[in-house]
């Protein structure tokens, strides 16, 4: 028992320690427009990470009648803005030897960089555009809809994804949205310009967002970029 009592209480420290040293360096501000801004200082680090997260996801569907909406949007969002055309986010973060990915969950969107950590005004001001700025072409729409009919049903075919959906569904509990391949299917093709153009601009608020940089930064730096560009 002492030996169990003692591994217990080790397991347990250890557990606070890490989860000091993650919040070690973290400093946390709110600005005038209602971004949240939260930067981890890493001094030694040559490289950062930028992240951009909004809170909408699957689960905010429901607003537009379209389950695949918030992922739409989160496509569209690569498809150029005013100051960034179509190709040029994804190439301006590759030539500056970064990486980039995005994802939307249930309840949330999220847009991912890293990056030297010298270019992380570049991604800050991409991502206030993408805020703001982003264009809906409408020649894009169509095309951005195939894409995503092309990713729905190769998920469809996941094992993952299929013992989900049968697992929730044999215990009687509510089957996420994100597993509803068959409805995901059909609404996507009812998405519009104007339907996908007026959710963005419902959730695609500074209110509605925060911001994550974690890395070579001084966070009073990249508080000052944030209220310069958001």
């Amino acid at each position: 028992m002492r030996k169990v009592i003692f591994i217990f209480t080790l397991i347990v420290t250890s557990f606070y320690v890490f989860a000091d040293k993650l919040t070690d360096n973290v400093k946390v501000k709110r600005l005038p427009n209602g971004l949240k801004v939260v930067v981890k200082e890493m001094k030694d680090s040559l490289a950062a990470s930028v992240e951009v997260g909004y809170r909408v996801g699957f689960n905010n569907s429901f607003d537009s009648d379209c389950i695949e909406m918030p992922h739409f949007v989160e496509h569209m969002l690569f498809k150029g803005t005013s100051d960034y055309p179509k190709g040029e986010i994804t190439r301006r973060i590759i030539e500056c030897g970064g990486s980039l990915i995005a994802y939307t969950s249930d309840y949330s969107t999220v847009y991912h960089q890293v990056i030297p950590s010298l270019n992380v005004e570049e991604v800050l001001k991409i991502e206030a555009s993408r805020m703001t700025d982003s264009t809906f072409d409408p020649k894009e729409i169509d095309l951005e809809k195939n894409v995503i009919l092309s990713e729905i049903r190769y998920y469809a075919n996941d094992t993952k994804n299929k013992f989900w959906y049968d697992f929730y569904k044999k215990i009687g509990l509510p089957i996420f949205v994100y597993y509803e391949m068959d409805k995901r299917l059909e609404h996507i093709k009812s998405i519009t310009r104007d339907s996908a153009y007026s959710f963005y601009k419902k959730y695609y608020r500074p209110d509605n967002a925060v911001v994550v940089v974690t890395g070579g930064v001084r966070a009073e730096d990249v508080f000052a970029l944030c209220e310069k560009y958001f």
